[in-house]
């Protein structure tokens, strides 16, 4: 069952990224004749400028699309499979202990005076 939620969320953003190409794609072939006709008119010099600020533009641009799937391939690995179809123990109604809250508030370490704060 969740193996379907993730492929159905797969297919989604899928159509999603399609639909949002085929939107956008119309207005971006015209800048591309417009970057030719004017790199071709402004010599070697020019179009040489106009390589090296597109690659320049790339960096930002593929340093986000590694970190996302980095941050992609990172949480799939740290998330365990459900390979044998079992539900987690908390989705079949399984009780909660009710004393987690005061568990908790243990935990919570006092914090410390600020090394900072004015001596008396």
């Amino acid at each position: 069952m969740a193996q379907w939620v993730r492929v159905r969320c797969w297919i989604s953003a899928g159509l999603a990224v399609g639909i949002a190409h085929l939107l956008t794609a119309a207005p971006a072939v015209a800048q591309c004749v417009l970057c030719y006709v004017s790199a071709a008119g402004s010599g070697d010099r020019g179009i040489r400028t106009i390589q090296i600020g597109i690659l320049i533009l790339m960096i930002p641009t593929v340093a986000i699309l590694a970190g996302l799937v980095w941050t992609v391939v990172r949480r799939s690995k740290d998330e365990p499979a459900m390979t044998d179809g079992a539900e987690p123990a908390w989705a079949d109604g399984a009780e909660i202990d009710p004393k987690w809250e005061e568990e908790l508030a243990n935990l919570r370490v006092p914090p410390e005076p600020h090394s900072l704060s004015p001596r008396t």
